[in-house]
């Protein structure tokens, strides 16, 4: 009988040559590591991502992966948005006040009290304030989530 000792190195190289190095980006973070998965749908339970209705992914859940490849996943949020006593609902994928302010298409004037910053993050469940100051001053507002722009 032959003993064979084992080689040292043997289960990386097999790490290696199996798993593959993936980048997942949730809501704008970015996170890259290896997986044994084979689809987009094995990386997003591996990081306990579970999508809803209206979320994006940028391919099919159930989309093979490939050494080197971009998840990527954008929330959808609940946005309503007030605008001189019109109030519209709208669905948004920004992670940022500023960004969603963009995409509809805002233009807060420079003198408008904003009582969030552009760079505040918007969460997944969305933001709802209460405008009601606003409209006992009489002031023509903008609500887009959290933000107030009042034109005094």
């Amino acid at each position: 009988m032959r003993l064979h000792a084992h080689r040292a190195g043997t289960g990386a190289a097999a790490y290696g040559v199996l798993s593959k190095t993936v980048t997942l980006t949730v809501d704008g973070h970015s996170d890259t590591f290896r997986t044994f998965g084979d689809d987009v749908s094995d990386v997003l339970a591996a990081k306990n991502v579970t999508l809803r209705p209206g979320d994006r992914l940028n391919r099919p859940a159930a989309a093979a992966i490939g050494d080197g490849d971009t998840i990527e996943v954008a929330y959808a949020k609940p946005v309503t948005l007030a605008v001189d006593g019109t109030v519209t609902e709208h669905t948004i994928y920004d992670r940022t006040v500023g960004d969603a302010l963009d995409t509809l298409d805002v233009d807060v004037a420079a003198d408008a009290y904003v009582s969030a910053r552009p760079t505040s993050v918007i969460p997944r469940k969305g933001m709802n304030q209460v405008m009601d100051d606003l409209y006992a001053l009489g002031a023509r507002a903008i609500l887009v989530t959290a933000i107030h722009a009042a034109r005094l």
